[in-house]
Protein backbone atom coordinates (compact mmCIF):
# COMPACT_ATOMS: atom_id res chain seq x y z
CA UNK A 1 0.00 0.00 0.00
CA UNK A 2 1.43 3.22 -1.07
CA UNK A 3 1.76 5.82 1.56
CA UNK A 4 -0.03 8.69 2.15
CA UNK A 5 1.73 11.84 1.89
CA UNK A 6 1.72 14.30 4.08
CA UNK A 7 1.37 17.04 1.10
CA UNK A 8 -1.90 14.94 0.12
CA UNK A 9 -3.19 14.97 3.69
CA UNK A 10 -2.97 19.16 3.82
CA UNK A 11 -4.41 19.43 0.27
CA UNK A 12 -7.69 17.08 1.58
CA UNK A 13 -8.18 19.04 4.52
CA UNK A 14 -8.01 22.18 2.69
CA UNK A 15 -10.31 21.27 0.52
CA UNK A 16 -12.74 19.66 3.08
CA UNK A 17 -12.55 23.61 4.99
CA UNK A 18 -13.18 25.41 2.13
CA UNK A 19 -16.00 23.18 1.26
CA UNK A 20 -17.26 23.33 5.04
CA UNK A 21 -16.26 27.79 4.50
CA UNK A 22 -18.77 27.80 1.28
CA UNK A 23 -21.74 26.28 3.22
CA UNK A 24 -21.16 28.66 6.40
CA UNK A 25 -23.76 30.63 8.27
CA UNK A 26 -24.04 33.55 9.92
CA UNK A 27 -25.99 33.80 13.66
CA UNK A 28 -27.09 37.22 14.19
CA UNK A 29 -29.21 38.12 17.01
CA UNK A 30 -31.86 40.69 16.56
CA UNK A 31 -32.68 42.72 19.63
CA UNK A 32 -36.15 44.75 19.36
CA UNK A 33 -37.22 47.42 21.91
CA UNK A 34 -40.42 49.73 21.78
CA UNK A 35 -39.29 52.15 19.14
CA UNK A 36 -41.39 53.10 16.08
CA UNK A 37 -39.11 55.67 14.80
CA UNK A 38 -37.27 54.36 11.56
CA UNK A 39 -38.86 50.85 12.82
CA UNK A 40 -39.80 49.59 8.89
CA UNK A 41 -37.10 50.88 7.79
CA UNK A 42 -35.06 48.97 9.89
CA UNK A 43 -37.04 45.50 9.22
CA UNK A 44 -36.48 46.00 5.69
CA UNK A 45 -32.44 46.21 6.32
CA UNK A 46 -33.14 43.58 8.26
CA UNK A 47 -34.47 41.68 4.90
CA UNK A 48 -31.70 42.94 2.94
CA UNK A 49 -29.24 40.87 5.55
CA UNK A 50 -31.16 37.82 5.11
CA UNK A 51 -31.39 38.35 1.22
CA UNK A 52 -27.69 38.41 1.26
CA UNK A 53 -25.99 35.74 3.34
CA UNK A 54 -27.32 32.53 5.17
CA UNK A 55 -28.61 34.20 8.18
CA UNK A 56 -29.28 31.80 11.57
CA UNK A 57 -31.97 34.64 13.46
CA UNK A 58 -32.35 34.84 16.74
CA UNK A 59 -34.96 37.35 17.80
CA UNK A 60 -35.64 39.16 21.21
CA UNK A 61 -38.37 41.15 22.13
CA UNK A 62 -38.57 43.36 25.24
CA UNK A 63 -42.54 43.14 26.53
CA UNK A 64 -42.93 46.77 25.11
CA UNK A 65 -41.97 45.74 21.29
CA UNK A 66 -44.53 42.57 21.90
CA UNK A 67 -47.00 45.28 22.77
CA UNK A 68 -45.86 47.65 19.89
CA UNK A 69 -45.34 45.07 16.60
CA UNK A 70 -46.42 41.59 15.66
CA UNK A 71 -43.44 40.22 16.70
CA UNK A 72 -44.75 36.33 15.89
CA UNK A 73 -45.75 38.19 11.90
CA UNK A 74 -41.72 39.61 12.05
CA UNK A 75 -40.45 35.62 13.17
CA UNK A 76 -42.66 34.21 10.56
CA UNK A 77 -41.19 36.84 7.93
CA UNK A 78 -37.80 35.65 8.66
CA UNK A 79 -39.04 31.93 8.78
CA UNK A 80 -38.27 31.68 12.74
CA UNK A 81 -40.16 29.22 14.70
CA UNK A 82 -42.88 30.79 17.78
CA UNK A 83 -40.87 30.19 21.13
CA UNK A 84 -42.06 31.07 24.35
CA UNK A 85 -38.33 30.24 25.44
CA UNK A 86 -36.49 32.77 27.69
CA UNK A 87 -33.07 34.11 26.69
CA UNK A 88 -30.39 32.19 26.31
CA UNK A 89 -27.17 33.71 27.99
CA UNK A 90 -24.53 30.69 27.59
CA UNK A 91 -24.71 31.42 23.62
CA UNK A 92 -24.20 34.68 23.46
CA UNK A 93 -20.47 34.51 22.09
CA UNK A 94 -22.03 31.98 19.55
CA UNK A 95 -23.53 35.69 17.89
CA UNK A 96 -21.25 36.66 14.65
CA UNK A 97 -22.97 39.94 15.07
CA UNK A 98 -25.66 41.74 17.62
CA UNK A 99 -28.36 43.75 15.97
CA UNK A 100 -30.35 46.37 18.36
CA UNK A 101 -32.71 47.85 14.60
CA UNK A 102 -34.39 50.58 16.79
CA UNK A 103 -32.64 51.40 19.80
CA UNK A 104 -35.08 53.31 21.99
CA UNK A 105 -33.79 56.80 24.26
CA UNK A 106 -34.78 54.70 27.13
CA UNK A 107 -32.55 51.85 26.27
CA UNK A 108 -29.69 53.69 25.48
CA UNK A 109 -29.32 56.07 28.68
CA UNK A 110 -30.13 52.79 30.64
CA UNK A 111 -27.02 50.89 28.81
CA UNK A 112 -25.09 54.02 29.54
CA UNK A 113 -25.68 53.79 33.20
CA UNK A 114 -25.34 49.72 33.53
CA UNK A 115 -28.86 49.50 34.45
CA UNK A 116 -29.60 46.42 33.39
CA UNK A 117 -32.67 45.91 35.40
CA UNK A 118 -34.23 43.50 32.20
CA UNK A 119 -33.00 39.60 30.77
CA UNK A 120 -33.30 41.89 27.07
CA UNK A 121 -30.51 44.40 28.56
CA UNK A 122 -28.58 42.57 30.31
CA UNK A 123 -27.99 40.35 27.11
CA UNK A 124 -26.80 43.56 25.19
CA UNK A 125 -24.13 44.16 27.70
CA UNK A 126 -23.53 40.41 27.89
CA UNK A 127 -22.52 40.58 24.48
CA UNK A 128 -20.69 43.57 24.84
CA UNK A 129 -18.51 41.66 27.53
CA UNK A 130 -18.15 38.69 25.31
CA UNK A 131 -16.81 40.90 22.36
CA UNK A 132 -19.47 40.45 19.87
CA UNK A 133 -20.21 43.48 17.39
CA UNK A 134 -23.34 45.19 18.36
CA UNK A 135 -24.69 47.83 15.74
CA UNK A 136 -27.69 49.85 16.86
CA UNK A 137 -30.25 52.21 14.12
CA UNK A 138 -29.34 55.51 16.34
CA UNK A 139 -32.77 57.45 14.86
CA UNK A 140 -34.97 56.91 17.72
CA UNK A 141 -32.83 57.08 20.27
CA UNK A 142 -31.15 60.67 19.23
CA UNK A 143 -33.45 63.36 20.33
CA UNK A 144 -31.74 65.98 17.72
CA UNK A 145 -32.83 63.87 14.61
CA UNK A 146 -35.77 64.35 12.21
CA UNK A 147 -37.84 61.62 13.60
CA UNK A 148 -38.93 63.51 16.41
CA UNK A 149 -38.62 67.07 15.33
CA UNK A 150 -41.45 65.46 12.82
CA UNK A 151 -43.27 64.26 16.04
CA UNK A 152 -43.38 68.37 17.27
CA UNK A 153 -40.39 66.93 20.04
CA UNK A 154 -38.25 70.28 19.09
CA UNK A 155 -38.53 72.85 21.82
CA UNK A 156 -37.14 71.34 24.88
CA UNK A 157 -34.25 72.74 27.10
CA UNK A 158 -30.23 72.22 26.08
CA UNK A 159 -30.18 70.25 28.92
CA UNK A 160 -32.04 67.62 27.60
CA UNK A 161 -30.38 67.21 24.81
CA UNK A 162 -27.29 67.53 25.88
CA UNK A 163 -28.00 64.78 28.37
CA UNK A 164 -28.88 62.79 25.02
CA UNK A 165 -26.07 62.95 23.77
CA UNK A 166 -24.01 61.95 26.59
CA UNK A 167 -25.93 58.51 26.84
CA UNK A 168 -25.12 58.50 23.33
CA UNK A 169 -21.43 58.82 23.21
CA UNK A 170 -21.19 56.85 26.22
CA UNK A 171 -22.59 53.73 24.87
CA UNK A 172 -20.77 54.13 21.47
CA UNK A 173 -17.66 54.03 23.98
CA UNK A 174 -18.04 50.36 25.30
CA UNK A 175 -18.61 49.48 21.62
CA UNK A 176 -21.90 49.91 20.31
CA UNK A 177 -21.61 50.79 16.59
CA UNK A 178 -24.41 53.59 15.74
CA UNK A 179 -25.64 53.91 12.49
CA UNK A 180 -28.93 55.12 10.67
CA UNK A 181 -31.82 52.52 10.33
CA UNK A 182 -31.37 52.84 6.53
CA UNK A 183 -27.51 51.95 6.70
CA UNK A 184 -27.82 48.85 8.87
CA UNK A 185 -27.58 46.52 6.16
CA UNK A 186 -24.54 48.00 4.64
CA UNK A 187 -23.10 48.27 8.52
CA UNK A 188 -23.67 44.66 8.79
CA UNK A 189 -22.14 44.11 5.81
CA UNK A 190 -18.52 45.93 6.47
CA UNK A 191 -18.68 43.36 10.04
CA UNK A 192 -19.71 40.13 8.27
CA UNK A 193 -17.38 40.85 5.56
CA UNK A 194 -14.08 40.67 7.94
CA UNK A 195 -13.67 44.97 7.51
CA UNK A 196 -14.65 45.46 11.28
CA UNK A 197 -14.75 42.32 13.08
CA UNK A 198 -15.28 41.40 16.94
CA UNK A 199 -12.28 42.49 19.06
CA UNK A 200 -10.55 39.34 20.72
CA UNK A 201 -10.34 38.69 24.61
CA UNK A 202 -6.84 37.52 25.16
CA UNK A 203 -7.97 35.42 28.01
CA UNK A 204 -10.61 33.27 26.07
CA UNK A 205 -8.70 32.83 22.99
CA UNK A 206 -6.81 29.41 23.17
CA UNK A 207 -5.13 30.27 20.26
CA UNK A 208 -2.97 33.06 20.88
CA UNK A 209 0.28 32.83 22.57
CA UNK A 210 1.58 36.54 21.98
CA UNK A 211 0.44 40.16 20.45
CA UNK A 212 3.12 42.51 20.31
CA UNK A 213 6.52 42.18 18.98
CA UNK A 214 9.24 44.06 20.18
CA UNK A 215 9.54 46.82 17.22
CA UNK A 216 6.22 48.97 16.34
CA UNK A 217 5.63 46.69 14.23
CA UNK A 218 2.15 44.68 16.34
CA UNK A 219 1.76 41.19 15.40
CA UNK A 220 0.35 38.11 16.63
CA UNK A 221 1.26 34.53 17.04
CA UNK A 222 -1.62 31.51 15.85
CA UNK A 223 -0.74 28.16 17.95
CA UNK A 224 -3.63 26.29 15.45
CA UNK A 225 -2.78 23.65 12.84
CA UNK A 226 -5.55 24.83 10.91
CA UNK A 227 -6.53 28.77 10.37
CA UNK A 228 -9.68 29.44 9.42
CA UNK A 229 -11.49 32.86 9.02
CA UNK A 230 -12.91 32.42 12.36
CA UNK A 231 -9.67 33.26 13.83
CA UNK A 232 -8.48 35.75 11.55
CA UNK A 233 -12.09 37.63 11.54
CA UNK A 234 -11.70 38.87 15.24
CA UNK A 235 -8.20 40.28 14.99
CA UNK A 236 -8.00 44.51 15.15
CA UNK A 237 -7.02 45.99 12.87
CA UNK A 238 -4.09 47.36 13.84
CA UNK A 239 -2.57 43.69 13.67
CA UNK A 240 0.14 43.84 10.77
CA UNK A 241 1.64 40.14 10.73
CA UNK A 242 0.00 37.16 11.57
CA UNK A 243 2.60 34.22 12.52
CA UNK A 244 1.91 31.16 11.71
CA UNK A 245 3.47 27.64 12.53
CA UNK A 246 5.42 26.16 9.33
CA UNK A 247 2.89 23.47 8.78
CA UNK A 248 -0.20 25.12 9.64
CA UNK A 249 -3.08 25.29 6.65
CA UNK A 250 -4.94 28.25 6.31
CA UNK A 251 -7.90 28.23 4.10
CA UNK A 252 -8.59 30.66 1.62
CA UNK A 253 -11.38 32.64 2.79
CA UNK A 254 -9.25 32.86 6.17
CA UNK A 255 -6.19 33.99 3.44
CA UNK A 256 -8.41 36.96 1.83
CA UNK A 257 -9.87 38.18 5.23
CA UNK A 258 -5.99 38.50 6.46
CA UNK A 259 -5.09 40.23 2.73
CA UNK A 260 -8.46 42.83 3.22
CA UNK A 261 -7.47 43.88 6.62
CA UNK A 262 -3.82 44.21 5.36
CA UNK A 263 -2.51 41.88 7.62
CA UNK A 264 0.60 39.54 6.60
CA UNK A 265 0.85 36.29 7.15
CA UNK A 266 4.26 34.57 8.48
CA UNK A 267 5.37 30.99 8.38
CA UNK A 268 7.74 30.34 11.20
CA UNK A 269 10.32 27.49 11.01
CA UNK A 270 9.68 24.41 13.14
Amino acid sequence: MNQISEELIRKIIEKVITALEADKKMKITAVFTGGKIKFEEALSQLKKIDNNYNIIWNFIFSESAKEIHNHNKIRCEFEQQISQKPIQFNTVNENDLLLIPVLTRNTAAKLSAQFLDTCLLDYIFRSLMASVPVVAAYDAADLTGEGWQKLGFNNYSDAIKIENQRHLKKIKSYGIQLTAADNLAEKSFSILNGDNKKIVNKSNSQNIISSLDKSNTKSIHLDSKVITYKDINPLTDNIDKIYLKNNAIITPYAREVAERKGMIICLQQK
